[in-house]
């Protein structure tokens, strides 16, 4: 068990959570301004599958290497899922290849998959662009296989990184979640279990 207080006498603010302490479970993250703060943990029972990591991060990677440091930002980003249709079998379906780098693919290459995919429209989920994570408005993105990304990053060093091409077929996207997934995947870890509301204020 665990908690976190704060106390800000000149904005009559007074913010405290109590955090459980479960398997899995993640320091908890601020959004929004001063006047709202929400505080999330991971365990493995409510709404599973919603929210996934956009990528390797200091919270779910020993690293050495990250996808995301502090100050780094998404400003935009489309979601690809399994479109249903057999490679090969309808000539007019996109085809991706994904790829835990799609920069460079020879990092993980097992976890490599290629298929057809779909975009999931804008309004079945939400991107946290600070912190680097993804809601989705239905378990999986409504997908039982792959979900994929391609985003634009503004890095803190003043630079920005395009992940993926969907320039051209194959498009090159980054994996978020395997077909199937295992706890010896790079990609496991990206999936909260589970998140819970536990706190907000305005």
């Amino acid at each position: 068990m665990k908690s976190t207080g704060n106390i800000r006498f000149g904005k009559l603010l007074l913010l405290f959570a109590v955090i459980l302490s479960l398997a899995g479970c993640s320091d908890p993250i601020t959004n929004g301004d001063d006047t709202e703060v929400k505080y999330y943990t991971r365990d493995y029972n409510y709404a599973s599958g919603r929210i996934y990591d956009l990528g390797r991060t200091q919270d779910n990677w020993d690293g050495p290497e990250y996808d995301f440091a502090p100050g780094d930002s998404i400003t935009a980003l489309k979601i690809f899922i399994y479109s249903g249709h057999i490679t090969g079998d309808t000539p007019d379906a996109t085809v991706a290849q994904f790829w835990v780098n799609p920069s460079d693919t020879t990092e993980f290459p097992w976890e490599s998959q290629q298929t057809t995919i779909k975009e999931v429209t804008a309004d079945r989920f939400e991107c946290q662009p600070t912190e680097h994570w993804v809601l989705f408005s239905m378990t999986n993105a409504g997908t039982l296989r792959e979900i994929g990304a391609f985003m634009i990053v503004d890095k803190g060093d003043g630079s920005t990184d395009t992940v993926g091409n969907i320039s051209e077929e194959p498009y090159q996207l980054r994996l978020i979640k395997m077909k199937r997934p295992n706890p010896s995947m790079v990609t496991w870890k990206y999936m909260w279990r589970n998140v819970y509301y536990l706190h907000s204020t305005n």
